[in-house]
């Protein structure tokens, strides 16, 4: 008798999640909301709990392995448990529906025996070109888990098909959007009428050569969250026609107000870097432009503009990228903003950060200074319609107010918006906005 545990959808709509670290084991007692298993799924490590109190029987998933939605985790026994095992296994669903046999093949117009003489009358009924019936359609249960990207949910919806009744052709079951239009055009997924006729050679192309490599290639899987990354930069980059603007910013003023505040922020544990700058300059230079600070609903061709303002950190960790946000950037000190910043940050590097933290962000801004980057076109965090690119201050040649030759340490500033919501006008004006709050931070102190 065992109790199955399916993998749980922790995100929103996920189809799958990477195993990060179990807290039991095979032969361990747990109690029911005990955290069994970490599971990482596109955005960030979600805890899972045991559903029942007893004793773990089986892991089916290790550590590193993606399991996906719907399929056995782990197994429990204990008094009082029920046998699940029957209907918690997805082995029929995953695999492929067979063929329906092809109902008695199409009876192929056989060649008929040449007539002796042309007989007009018999001819009349074989006529009509055997056409072959539309297979019927593969029986499907619709209470089954789904597997499906939301795209592909959406496109279903558009075409006005129950993504229930459709069968997937996909990996375990998935269905693909070929599906959607195969069910929508009565044609059975599972067998191609006539199609399965033709030559094999047709239906079988040949595998395209191996690659052949000089030296040691190492094939390294793409985990949940690398597609999800993946994904988002596809949807961003073929989706929004952006645009790129660069600035050189003269920061001395800045430069010297960080060094002046970085002992007080010091005293009072806070680690006093650029972006708290940076942040509040976005935002009251979004106060002056909010078409920057908006995001794109494609589905009512419209544009929501924000009027409210939580800016996102993009950071870099050894699981991918994430984008913590700063939610009401414009009610924050510069000090809260600098703790939340670095907080959000140990919590992204340990993989604890939450969906709400780094959900409903208006503008982002990607800080590759840190890694003495100086100018680069950063991807917009679609929907959004912009990014700001935060990149070193560097020592360079500049002419002072006196018109005479100096070294000023200069930042380098680059903004990518989406051409459809904003025009290059106002992205300029937007940039030079923000330029002039860094170039001053008193003056940036009093407007924000």
């Amino acid at each position: 008798m065992a109790y199955i545990f399916n993998m749980p959808d922790v995100g929103e709509g996920m189809s799958e999640g990477e195993i990060v670290s179990w807290h039991v084991a095979e032969g361990d007692e747990v109690k029911e909301e005990d955290v069994i298993v970490e599971v990482q799924n596109d955005k960030s490590v979600e805890e899972v709990f045991a559903p029942v109190s007893g004793k773990v029987v089986k892991i089916y998933v290790p550590e590193g392995e993606v399991a996906m939605v719907g399929e056995p985790l782990i197994s429990f026994e204990g008094e009082g448990l029920p046998d699940n095992s029957a209907e918690a296994a997805p082995a029929a669903e995953a695999a492929p529906a067979p063929a329906p046999a092809p109902a008695a093949p199409a009876p192929a117009p056989a060649p008929a025996p040449a007539p002796a003489a042309p007989t007009p009358a018999p001819a009349a009924p074989a006529a009509p070109a055997p056409v072959a019936p539309t297979p019927a359609p593969v029986a499907v249960d619709p209470n089954r888990l789904i597997l499906a990207m939301p795209s592909v949910r959406q496109y279903a919806r558009e075409k006005g098909v129950d993504i229930k009744q459709v069968p997937g052709t996909g990996k375990n079951g998935r269905i693909l959007r070929q599906d959607i239009d195969n069910f929508q055009g009565g044609v059975a997924v599972a067998a191609a009428p006539a199609a399965a006729a033709a030559p094999a050679a047709e239906a079988a192309p040949a595998a395209p050569a191996p690659q052949n490599f000089e030296g040691q290639v190492e094939h390294v899987k793409m985990t949940p969250m690398r597609k999800a990354i993946a994904k988002a930069m596809e949807t961003s980059k073929y989706t929004a026609p952006d645009v790129t603007l660069f600035k050189n910013v003269e920061v001395s003023k800045l430069w010297a107000h960080r060094k002046k505040f970085k002992g007080i922020a010091a005293e009072r544990d806070t680690k006093l870097t650029f972006l708290p700058y940076a942040v509040k300059a976005v935002v009251a230079a979004a106060k002056k432009y909010p078409m920057l600070n908006a995001s794109v609903d494609d589905n009512a061709h419209e544009f929501l503009v924000k009027h409210f303002y939580n800016v996102g950190i993009a950071t870099d960790t050894e699981q991918g990228l994430f984008v913590p946000v700063i939610h009401g950037a414009d009610s924050k000190s510069m000090f809260d903003i600098a703790d939340e910043i670095n907080e959000k940050a140990e919590l992204a590097h340990a993989g604890k950060l939450k969906p709400d933290d780094m959900s409903n962000g208006t503008i982002t801004i990607s800080n590759i200074g840190s890694a003495r980057g100086e100018f680069f076109t950063p991807i917009i965090n679609y929907p959004e319609v912009a990014i700001l690119g935060f990149g070193s201050i560097v020592q360079e040649p500049v002419v002072d107010e006196n018109g005479e030759l100096a070294v000023g340490r200069v930042l380098k500033l680059s903004l990518t918006f989406d051409h459809r919501i904003v025009d290059g006008m106002t992205g300029q004006k937007f940039l030079n906005e923000i330029s002039r709050l860094l170039a001053d931070p008193e003056l940036l102190l009093m407007e924000s």
